[in-house]
């Protein structure tokens, strides 16, 4: 598992040259209510040592129209005129102590809590890659927990460490009650999506109940879904954030679509051993065009596979899709980015119609 020097434990993060902060948002960011424990859990005791890392201060994009008029021919409610500008955010409690406390507070209601180290099956400790807002455009606040979690067996000795990822996606608001809201709702969101790709992972469930592990559905007659993060073909070039901000989109698209039960994060099993289990992966495979001030666009090209297991595939084909026009931008933070929510409903599109065959 990396070390801590040699991770970035930042909360947010993009930068933009030259804006200027001019407001400050204050968030506390908490597990509403305790998370479900997946049946494999049950009967284990862990015990959750101190995490390492911090979200401490971060800063979020944000476009302020400008008082300008547009020009004639753009639609109504569209409006180019915008100035980009940092707002600062500023967490009331330590990224680590957040985290900390859902997973205690999730397995102690699930009964998995041991009082100590020494009376525990297993111990957790943790590093925090990052909890808080990561690179996106101005148009949403995206949230996002990535942490790399250990697992010791106590009566083995063996250490199993398991990357979790939880991410979120809100509408951007202008106002700044809203935007706080809508911040900490997003945090919230990714904090409770990350802890469950922990509890619900795959590789805890074979290192707590060794067994074969397959993907299971929700259920006798259901359907469970899991998204997993893209490859990148090695020519194409995209932004760093770009993989988990498209699998985030994919996540809330695909929930929001009802395509299926329930939809899962990367490596995820469901809970109930019966039912079916799709899986959609993909690969990016081009990125052509290029920004100008609103008039050119960015397209993406993705090869995805919905399949049942890996000799059954459900679906097969190669997408390309771009934002339209009224979602193009010409800002300097112009850049693939801005074409992965296209993409997703593209992708969210072809599975519908694949589902109905």
């Amino acid at each position: 598992m990396p070390s801590v020097s040699s991770i970035a434990i930042l909360g947010v993060l993009f930068c933009f040259s030259g804006a200027a902060s001019d407001q400050t948002l204050v968030v506390n960011p908490y597990l509403r209510q305790p998370l479900k424990l997946p049946a494999f859990l049950k009967g284990k005791t862990f015990y959750v040592a101190e995490l390492a890392g911090s979200a401490e201060r971060s800063s979020v994009i944000t476009a302020n129209t400008w008082t300008s008029p547009n020009p004639a021919w753009l639609p109504p409610g569209v409006n180019f005129n915008r100035e980009l500008t940092m707002t600062d955010i500023t967490w009331q409690r330590e990224a680590a102590e957040i985290v900390r406390e859902a997973l205690v507070e999730s397995l102690r209601s699930g009964g998995g809590l041991a009082q100590d180290e020494a009376s525990a099956d297993y111990s957790i400790s943790a590093q925090l890659y990052r909890f808080g807002l990561a690179e996106a455009t101005w148009r949403e606040y995206y949230a996002k927990l990535e942490m790399w979690v250990s697992v010791t067996d106590h009566g083995t000795g063996a250490v199993t460490d398991i990357f979790a990822l939880g991410t979120a996606v809100r509408k951007k608001e202008d106002r700044k009650n809203k935007a706080q809201e809508a911040i900490q709702a997003s945090l919230e969101t990714a904090l409770a999506r990350g802890i469950t790709n922990f509890f619900y992972n795959a590789k805890l469930k074979s290192t707590v109940a060794p067994a074969p592990i397959l993907n299971e559905g929700g259920g006798p007659g259901r359907v469970a879904l899991e998204v997993r993060r893209f490859r990148i073909a090695q020519s194409v070039v995209l932004p760093n954030e770009f993989q988990d901000f498209l699998y985030a989109q994919l996540l809330e698209k695909l929930k929001e679509a009802g395509l299926t039960d329930t939809v899962v994060g990367e490596n995820e099993v469901a809970d109930s051993p019966d039912g079916e289990a799709l899986v959609l992966e993909g690969t990016m495979m081009k990125a052509e065009g290029a920004w100008y001030r609103g008039a050119g666009e960015k397209k993406l090209t993705a090869e995805i596979t919905l399949r049942r297991s890996p000799d059954e595939t459900v679906m097969e084909k190669e997408i390309t899709a771009g934002p339209n026009l009224w979602t193009r931008a010409s800002y300097p933070d112009e850049n693939e980015l801005w074409s992965a929510p296209a993409l997703a409903d593209r992708i969210v599109k072809e599975i519908r119609g694949a589902r109905r065959k």
